[in-house]
């Protein structure tokens, strides 16, 4: 799946841009400070950058700049007014930068960020993420009430995300309505994620969703038997956004 960075300030716009693209893309949101731009771009390395200008004053010199010393390579999409446009075309002189003005709708966007990309939408290129128009729902397992409020503030966006405080509670989801994945954790009270884990594979409605364990950095070693049964894998605890959102796209591509 192609990644794409979209840098500007968090308006209604840059969340329809987002709503836009995630149906297709990876998508990692990021403000115009030039620390966060060169963090995101060094992990998430994307295919394309989007730099939107809505009701952002600090779009300058030093952004491109930016852009330029540490992805050299990535095209840039400049979404902007045509005033804003006149601002930063003189630091968007090379051919990888291209612009969008405003007004664009959902259609514009796709179909620039396709053509930038040198990717067809209705090509064999995307058999998979055709077939997966819905939003795919997440079920996390924990009983830390604070790390599932994060989970969900990272995966929200982009996933339908529900919530469990224990394994008996996630069993009772995945048994009235199976979600199409699972993010689980490996300690746990009463029912362990073990134990869990062992369960769903024994249930019909759970013995095919895809598992990826939660685990704490000192629970390693613990974690090597649960393997043996074969989850899809595991994250460590607290999760990295950008690491956790990759490996949930990594296994849904195997089940595509």
């Amino acid at each position: 799946m192609k990644k794409i960075l979209l840098i500007g300030k968090f308006t209604d716009v840059i969340r329809s841009i987002n709503d836009c693209l995630i149906k297709e893309f990876q998508v990692q949101l990021s403000t115009v400070n030039i620390d966060n731009v060169k963090g995101v771009v060094s992990i998430f390395r994307p295919n394309l950058i989007i730099v939107c200008h809505v009701g952002e004053d600090n779009i300058d010199s030093e952004l491109f700049q930016c852009l330029d010393e540490n992805c050299p390579a990535t095209p840039v999409l400049v979404v902007a007014t045509q005033e804003e446009w006149n601002n930063v075309s003189p630091f968007c002189q090379d051919k990888r930068y291209e612009q969008l003005l405003r007004p664009v709708n959902s259609q514009q966007i796709m179909d620039k960020c396709c053509s930038m990309l040198k990717i067809n939408p209705l090509s064999t290129k995307f058999p998979k993420i055709n077939k997966r128009r819905r939003r795919m729902t997440i079920l996390v397992v924990d009983d830390s009430a604070i790390l599932l409020r994060n989970i969900k503030s990272i995966l929200e966006q982009r996933y339908e995300v529900v919530l469990a405080n224990s394994g008996k509670m996630a069993l009772n989801v995945v048994e009235k309505e199976p979600p199409d994945m699972i993010l689980l954790d490996y300690m746990m009270p009463e029912m362990n994620g073990k134990e869990t884990f062992e369960n769903l594979r024994k249930s019909e409605n759970g013995q095919d969703i895809p598992v990826i364990f939660l685990t704490s950095v000192d629970e390693k070693q613990k974690i090597f038997d649960v393997l043996r049964n074969k989850p899809d894998g595991y994250i460590l605890k607290p999760p990295d956004r950008i690491k956790l959102v990759d490996m949930i796209e990594e296994v849904f591509d195997k089940y595509r």
